[in-house]
């Protein structure tokens, strides 16, 4: 855990503060650490993986947070899904 702390603190995803440097006005999110292994088929345990989350029940949309992840889609997906409607003949609008 200590390792995933480290990378998202590097990368910029997020800062610990202390609780006393918490403006009242500011509530601190908890989070929700996800632990799994990945194992081999004969059932050896191989990989140790964890991930961090934001406790997303808490959040107030606008107050907590201004912007979601959203998933890039592949350049490939896009064209053909163009040539599709091409072949069909329906009308893309961007």
């Amino acid at each position: 855990m200590e390792e995933e702390i480290e990378r998202m603190i590097e990368k910029g995803i997020f800062e610990i503060v202390p609780r006393s440097q918490v403006p009242i006005y500011q509530k601190v999110l908890c989070v929700i650490w996800s632990n799994r292994h990945k194992t081999k088929s004969t059932g050896e345990v191989y990989c140790h993986m964890s991930q961090v989350c934001a406790d997303g029940n808490r959040q107030t949309a606008g107050i907590d947070y201004n912007e979601t992840y959203s998933p890039a889609v592949q350049w490939s997906t896009i064209r053909i899904l163009l040539v599709l409607a091409q072949l069909k003949g329906f009308k893309t609008r961007q």
